[in-house]
């Protein structure tokens, strides 16, 4: 239920904050031309919507404490 909500908000392009954890958002990628790494054929890639995650400062702080 709690990922239905979410989705319900992101469709509204609401910004989703959870305290201590980070967020998620919506933004909107443009066309551009892109190349298939197989054949090196170019290709239109379209534009489209994308959700994006940004940590806040605690939760990265927490993931590097072993790391230094």
């Amino acid at each position: 239920m709690v990922f239905e909500v979410m989705v319900e908000a992101l469709e509204r392009e609401e910004k989703i904050k959870i305290q201590g954890f980070g967020f998620f958002k919506v933004r909107e990628k443009r066309a551009r031309t892109g190349r298939n790494p197989k054949t090196g054929e170019r290709m239109e890639i379209s534009a489209r919507r994308v959700v994006t995650f940004k940590s806040s400062g605690a939760l990265r702080e927490i993931l590097n404490r072993g790391s230094k």
